[in-house]
């Protein structure tokens, strides 16, 4: 899990897909992550869409020097 922040000059990576997404607001997402056990998860308020996904996932491998 990653955090998603509305706040511009607190994010690492810009989500570009937002809306399709289920924000209402522009958002990015900080670079931290963490893990939580699914019985924590309370509400999924969307998915983060395809071509957000495929940044991200190019910049977590960057983040964990992969």
């Amino acid at each position: 899990m990653v955090p998603i922040t509305s706040q511009a000059f607190n994010w690492d990576a810009p989500l570009k897909e937002w809306q399709l997404s289920g924000l209402n607001v522009p958002s990015g997402v900080k670079a931290q992550l963490a893990t939580v056990h699914d019985s924590l998860v309370r509400k999924v308020i969307g998915q983060i869409a395809e071509v957000d996904r495929c940044a991200l996932d190019s910049q977590l491998r960057v983040w964990l020097e992969l």
